[in-house]
């Protein structure tokens, strides 16, 4: 079966990695990054213009680039031609050959595929060295060469098998006579991978009646894993009515994936109905279904009755995983539901009850915030304290010693002891959302707060090592999502301070921030935040893209700290993310956003593939954060928005507006967003006190302390 030319490269225009940064704009690379239909005639006009020059140092990356994009257009002919007109040498030799190779596979020139297939394998990196001796290998499947292709199949085993692989590898074997090695191919293929052509070509090889019952089911399961709901109804449908013996665990289990089907398709009432059926089976599937059922009602806010379900899940099923979920969640409810002493009593026991469970240090400090909405502080710092001294790694520790030291002010305690124990915050936990507030406090109390951050930022510039020379000639050559691949390749073994802070200030000094901040975060933490390193600040918060988000901040009169605070917790820099959600580029942008703001700036609808366009996405969402910042003027309100949306926060407002800002972040319903504003508002002050960033015209003022008072938002303003 050929590997279908939509299935291997759909996604690779798709996906332009942080190298992007490595190689310098122009009118062509913009539009390979925006995935321009018009790239391949630029850069074939730019490739001719280049061959008329004697010498022409570009001709073989544009020739590469040219043959890339026809490929990846669909014109697989024309890219051969294009790659075969003359040789391309140097470090790109081994591209152009493996891209020469695919041109030749999708023209179905199997026998000239797998000849440049090989020759990418000897001269490229390891990385391409393996994708190009598979490559090869379902090559010479193709043209027939099954006994040459069997070796370099299980020679280039790493890791698990697509199902592309495995196809070619059952049609060698199939060929060569090890039929079952053949069928057991097939089986996987059936049961592992069933949304693909493979595995339905696969299914139709061997028959449904070669799969045994409990196949068929795990057949459907992998369809419900892979969101494909509707094939995996029609699946168990199937297999109901092949009237086949079935065991009480069978037709649990295929109740509990109908259930899990209809979840998908938001049929609650079907969903419902499989769920009471899955519930009487085996205890394994009743937990699932039964803790699934409260769950459903949680997310309607549908409180008593999610709880009393969620006890029913305890107590029926009290050695099961699900077990442990539901006690957590019925504190959690409580907690939700202002029931706080019991909300407090719940959580203190899971914490107690569950000794293995990853959510004890949750489950503490969710009873103490219940402790401090109930105003028993006494109660409150015990409960943190506990948390402390049984977790004292966990990443709650920075808020339950600030909580610990705001309980005691609320207990009236002496200034001089609030200060220090503060300061203590700050300089255990610098730069984090906890020290922000600390310092706030300590400023409340009349006093100066100490420095996060003695030292500014120092960027050094560093010249690329010899290790980024080929991951540089990629991206200069527009082959970014190659370039992306050969950076992490170099990078992602790097653990040791001086090779992770030459490495990064290289990245950096070249423009990639994103491979640059990466390195950092993996590796120059301690440095960072332990050392106060000023190299390894200038890494951990670079100003990503400075000309660019500082024009656009200035345009739009925001500012540009709160731009780059943003863009650390969206992508961290790098240009090209995409989330599941479909959220795009630089400040994770999803499309229909995008076109409501392009709208209001009178810009044509952006496409989505557009806004992995770093000046677009930072035009379009430089805008939408200074509207945000126009309607709920609070840095806390405006992150909350960005994320959340501006209807949950004006309903948040609406139930939570009056407590003080601390308590409020605390209380947002939202894990994602309440970790989200913490991050953001920490890395707006902490890029205001590293550079001095100043806010142009706007209304969040950059020399303006924290306010612990949040205002009401306007009723006009962005609603998106």
């Amino acid at each position: 079966m050929p590997v279908r030319w939509w299935e291997r490269w759909g996604a690779l225009a798709g996906a332009l990695f942080g190298a992007a940064a490595l190689a310098q704009s122009s009118p062509l690379l913009d539009q390979v990054r925006a995935h321009d239909p018009k790239a391949p005639q630029t850069a074939a006009a730019e490739l001719a213009a280049c061959e008329q020059r004697t010498p022409c140092a570009d001709a073989a990356s544009l020739r590469l680039l040219t043959g890339f994009l026809l490929l990846s257009s669909g014109d697989a002919a024309q890219a051969r031609v294009v790659l075969e007109a003359k040789p391309v040498t140097g470090p790109l030799a081994a591209f152009a050959d493996y891209y020469g190779g695919e041109a030749a596979f999708y023209t179905r020139q199997f026998a000239d595929a797998a000849k440049a297939y090989g020759q990418a394998a000897q001269e490229g990196p390891a990385w391409l060295k393996l994708k190009a001796t598979r490559r090869q290998a379902e090559a010479l499947v193709e043209n027939g060469d099954f006994s040459l292709a069997l070796p370099l199949l299980e020679g280039a085993q790493d890791g698990d098998w697509g199902p592309a692989l495995l196809w070619a590898h059952q049609t060698a074997a199939r060929a060569t006579g090890d039929l079952p090695a053949a069928d057991a191919d097939c089986h996987l293929l059936a049961v592992r991978f069933p949304h693909t052509p493979a595995g339905t070509d696969a299914l139709a090889l061997i028959g449904e009646g070669a799969l045994t019952t409990s196949e068929r089911i795990s057949r459907a399961q992998a369809m419900v894993n892979r969101g494909a709901a509707h094939p995996a109804l029609d699946a168990l449908e199937a297999l109901t009515r092949a009237k086949l013996p079935l065991t009480a665990h069978q037709r649990a289990w295929i109740a509990l994936l109908r259930m899990q089907a209809y979840d998908a398709l938001g049929d609650e009432k079907n969903a419902e109905h499989q769920a009471l059926i899955a519930a009487r089976g085996p205890a394994a599937i009743a937990a699932a279904a039964q803790l699934a059922r409260a769950n459903r009602r949680l997310k309607h806010n549908q409180h008593p009755e999610a709880r009393a379900l969620f006890a029913k899940v305890e107590s029926a099923f009290p050695h099961r995983p699900e077990a442990e979920v539901a006690g957590y969640f019925k504190g959690w409810i409580d907690l939700q539901d202002n029931k706080l002493t019991r909300a407090a009593s719940e959580l203190t026991a899971f914490a107690s009850k569950y000794k293995r469970s990853r959510r004890r240090d949750d489950a503490l400090w969710f009873a103490a915030l219940a402790q401090i909405d109930n105003e028993t502080y006494a109660a409150a710092r015990k409960t943190l304290a506990e948390l402390v001294r049984r977790f004292p790694t966990s990443s709650l520790v920075p808020q339950a010693l600030y909580w610990t030291h705001r309980c005691e002010q609320l207990e009236k305690a002496p200034a001089a002891a609030l200060i220090k124990g503060y300061s203590e915050v700050i300089q255990g936990f610098p730069g984090s959302y906890y020290a922000l507030l600390a310092a706030t406090r300590i400023q409340a109390l009349g006093a100066t707060p100490p420095k996060a951050f003695p030292k500014p930022p120092q960027t050094v510039k560093v010249p690329p090592p010899e290790r980024l020379s080929l991951a540089r000639a990629l991206a200069q050559a527009g082959m970014f999502q190659d370039a992306a691949t050969e950076t992490s390749r170099q990078t992602a073994r790097v653990r040791d301070r001086p090779t992770a802070l030459a490495l990064g200030q290289s990245l950096q000094g070249i423009g990639n921030d994103g491979a640059a901040y990466a390195i950092a975060a993996r590796a120059l933490w301690g440095a960072a935040f332990h050392d106060r390193d000023p190299q390894a600040l200038a890494l951990m918060f670079p100003r990503a893209f400075q000309p660019l988000v500082e024009k656009e901040a200035k345009a739009q009169s925001v500012d540009p700290a709160l731009m780059w605070a943003v863009m650390r917790r969206e992508s961290a820099f790098d240009p090209t993310q995409v989330s599941g959600a479909n959220a795009r580029g630089l400040m994770q942008l999803i499309p229909p956003t995008a076109s409501a703001i392009a709208k209001r700036l009178k810009l044509d609808p952006p496409t989505a593939d557009g806004l992995l366009v770093p000046s677009l996405n930072v035009k379009l969402s430089s805008w939408y954060l200074a509207a945000l910042v126009k309607r709920f003027s609070h840095p806390v309100l405006c992150a909350a928005a960005y994320n959340a949306g501006p209807t949950a926060v004006v309903r948040w407002m609406k139930t939570s507006g009056e407590l003080p800002l601390d308590l409020f972040v605390e209380r947002i319903p939202y894990k994602e967003t309440r970790g989200y504003v913490k991050q953001v508002v920490a890395d707006l002050y902490n890029y205001r006190a590293l550079y001095g960033t100043a806010a142009h015209e706007g209304k969040l003022d950059a020399n303006a302390q924290l306010s612990l008072t949040l205002p009401a938002p306007s009723p006009d303003g962005v609603q998106f």
